[in-house]
Protein backbone atom coordinates (compact mmCIF):
# COMPACT_ATOMS: atom_id res chain seq x y z
CA UNK A 1 0.00 0.00 0.00
CA UNK A 2 1.03 3.35 -1.17
CA UNK A 3 0.93 6.68 1.07
CA UNK A 4 -1.21 8.17 -1.96
CA UNK A 5 -4.19 5.84 -1.50
CA UNK A 6 -4.80 6.72 2.23
CA UNK A 7 -3.71 10.14 2.93
CA UNK A 8 -5.90 12.76 2.99
CA UNK A 9 -6.03 14.74 -0.27
CA UNK A 10 -5.97 18.65 -0.80
CA UNK A 11 -4.23 19.53 2.43
CA UNK A 12 -5.74 22.70 3.97
CA UNK A 13 -2.41 24.86 4.18
CA UNK A 14 -1.42 28.13 5.69
CA UNK A 15 1.14 30.88 4.50
CA UNK A 16 4.18 31.88 6.65
CA UNK A 17 2.93 35.52 6.79
CA UNK A 18 -0.39 34.47 8.02
CA UNK A 19 -1.32 35.62 12.00
CA UNK A 20 -1.85 32.68 14.41
CA UNK A 21 -5.52 33.35 14.59
CA UNK A 22 -5.63 32.78 10.73
CA UNK A 23 -4.10 29.56 11.21
CA UNK A 24 -6.43 28.58 14.49
CA UNK A 25 -9.28 29.53 12.21
CA UNK A 26 -8.39 27.10 8.99
CA UNK A 27 -7.21 24.26 11.78
CA UNK A 28 -10.77 24.96 13.20
CA UNK A 29 -12.68 24.86 10.12
CA UNK A 30 -10.90 22.03 8.41
CA UNK A 31 -11.06 20.14 11.86
CA UNK A 32 -7.34 19.34 11.80
CA UNK A 33 -4.54 19.87 14.07
CA UNK A 34 -1.62 20.66 12.07
CA UNK A 35 -1.01 22.45 8.86
CA UNK A 36 1.68 22.27 6.10
CA UNK A 37 3.08 26.37 6.23
CA UNK A 38 4.03 27.44 2.73
CA UNK A 39 5.30 30.59 1.05
CA UNK A 40 4.41 33.05 -1.57
CA UNK A 41 4.84 30.23 -4.56
CA UNK A 42 3.16 27.56 -2.71
CA UNK A 43 6.23 25.55 -1.70
CA UNK A 44 6.58 24.03 1.65
CA UNK A 45 8.68 25.80 4.02
CA UNK A 46 7.00 24.72 7.29
CA UNK A 47 4.15 22.71 9.82
CA UNK A 48 2.46 24.56 12.12
CA UNK A 49 0.58 22.09 14.68
CA UNK A 50 -1.71 22.64 17.72
CA UNK A 51 1.36 22.55 20.20
CA UNK A 52 3.13 24.95 18.22
CA UNK A 53 0.20 27.62 19.95
CA UNK A 54 1.48 26.52 23.61
CA UNK A 55 3.88 27.07 25.44
CA UNK A 56 7.21 25.32 25.02
CA UNK A 57 10.02 25.89 27.45
CA UNK A 58 12.64 25.33 24.70
CA UNK A 59 10.91 28.56 22.83
CA UNK A 60 11.16 31.98 24.10
CA UNK A 61 8.37 33.50 22.96
CA UNK A 62 5.12 35.18 23.88
CA UNK A 63 2.19 32.56 25.14
CA UNK A 64 -0.94 33.06 22.67
CA UNK A 65 -3.18 31.66 25.62
CA UNK A 66 -2.08 34.94 28.05
CA UNK A 67 -4.66 37.30 27.04
CA UNK A 68 -7.38 34.35 27.23
CA UNK A 69 -6.06 33.89 31.23
CA UNK A 70 -6.34 37.09 31.58
CA UNK A 71 -10.14 37.66 29.98
CA UNK A 72 -9.10 39.55 27.75
CA UNK A 73 -9.23 38.92 23.44
CA UNK A 74 -6.45 37.29 22.23
CA UNK A 75 -3.88 39.88 21.05
CA UNK A 76 -1.08 37.90 20.40
CA UNK A 77 -3.08 35.41 18.04
CA UNK A 78 -3.81 38.13 15.77
CA UNK A 79 -0.44 40.01 16.19
CA UNK A 80 2.15 36.84 16.36
CA UNK A 81 2.91 35.23 12.95
CA UNK A 82 2.84 31.62 11.75
CA UNK A 83 6.40 31.47 10.40
CA UNK A 84 6.96 32.89 14.60
CA UNK A 85 6.45 29.33 15.47
CA UNK A 86 6.60 26.72 12.86
CA UNK A 87 8.39 23.71 12.79
CA UNK A 88 10.80 24.95 9.61
CA UNK A 89 11.88 22.87 6.99
CA UNK A 90 9.77 19.52 7.89
CA UNK A 91 9.97 15.99 6.61
CA UNK A 92 7.68 15.31 3.92
CA UNK A 93 7.08 12.17 1.97
CA UNK A 94 6.03 11.30 -1.19
CA UNK A 95 2.63 9.39 -2.96
CA UNK A 96 4.70 6.81 -3.77
CA UNK A 97 6.23 5.70 -0.31
CA UNK A 98 5.42 2.62 0.61
CA UNK A 99 3.14 3.18 3.48
CA UNK A 100 5.15 0.98 6.30
CA UNK A 101 8.44 3.66 5.43
CA UNK A 102 5.96 6.43 5.74
CA UNK A 103 4.85 5.12 9.40
CA UNK A 104 9.05 4.21 10.41
CA UNK A 105 9.77 7.79 9.90
CA UNK A 106 6.92 9.41 11.74
CA UNK A 107 7.72 6.75 14.52
CA UNK A 108 11.66 7.66 14.38
CA UNK A 109 10.97 11.33 13.99
CA UNK A 110 8.15 11.63 16.57
CA UNK A 111 5.67 13.16 13.88
CA UNK A 112 2.06 12.72 13.64
CA UNK A 113 1.71 13.85 9.98
CA UNK A 114 3.79 14.09 7.03
CA UNK A 115 3.11 16.55 3.86
CA UNK A 116 2.40 14.37 0.75
CA UNK A 117 4.10 15.68 -2.27
CA UNK A 118 4.10 14.76 -5.97
CA UNK A 119 6.27 16.25 -7.89
CA UNK A 120 7.23 18.82 -5.53
CA UNK A 121 4.29 20.12 -5.02
CA UNK A 122 1.35 19.54 -1.40
CA UNK A 123 -0.61 17.45 -2.60
CA UNK A 124 -2.26 16.33 0.18
CA UNK A 125 -1.08 14.60 4.36
CA UNK A 126 -0.11 11.87 6.05
CA UNK A 127 -1.79 12.05 9.89
CA UNK A 128 -2.14 9.25 12.04
CA UNK A 129 -6.15 8.92 11.71
CA UNK A 130 -5.53 8.26 8.14
CA UNK A 131 -3.39 5.35 8.99
CA UNK A 132 -6.01 4.56 11.95
CA UNK A 133 -8.80 4.84 9.32
CA UNK A 134 -6.59 2.05 6.73
CA UNK A 135 -6.20 -0.37 9.53
CA UNK A 136 -9.85 -0.12 10.84
CA UNK A 137 -10.94 -0.42 6.92
CA UNK A 138 -8.91 -3.55 6.44
CA UNK A 139 -10.56 -5.53 9.57
CA UNK A 140 -13.23 -8.13 9.04
CA UNK A 141 -16.19 -7.24 9.25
Amino acid sequence: MKVGEIMTTGAASVRSDASLAEAARIMVDHRVSGLPVVDERGALIGIITEGDFLPNDTRRRANPFDSLREGGVAANLRTQKVVDVMTADPVATDVETPLEDAIDQMQRLGVKRLPVMRDGRIVGILSRADILTALVRRLPA
